[in-house]
């Protein structure tokens, strides 16, 4: 079942980033930021470094970090891929 209402979209968001997260391969990088998320050019570009986000986040990281990627968590991206189609919103 997939949801169609907009409004459960971050909730449902949420949990597809933590599932994600407990696939190592799948862990999306956040790299340090200013309290808002950068726009422009690609945030690899800046200074800082990557760190895994999720179940695998150092737990002496502190500071806010923002993560750049177009594709919805946890959705897969074909058939056998990990992932859940419930995360496939957008």
């Amino acid at each position: 079942m997939l949801f169609a209402d907009e409004s459960l979209c971050s909730h449902v968001w949420a949990i597809c980033y933590m599932a994600e997260s407990l696939h190592g391969e799948l862990t999306r990088k956040a790299e340090p930021c200013s309290r808002r998320c950068p726009s422009g050019s690609r945030p690899g570009h800046r200074i800082g470094i990557p760190i895994p986000m999720g179940q695998s986040t150092p737990l002496t990281t502190s500071g806010s970090y923002c993560v750049h990627d177009e594709r919805p968590p946890y959705c897969p991206s074909h058939p056998g891929a990990p992932g859940d189609k419930r995360c496939c919103i957008t």
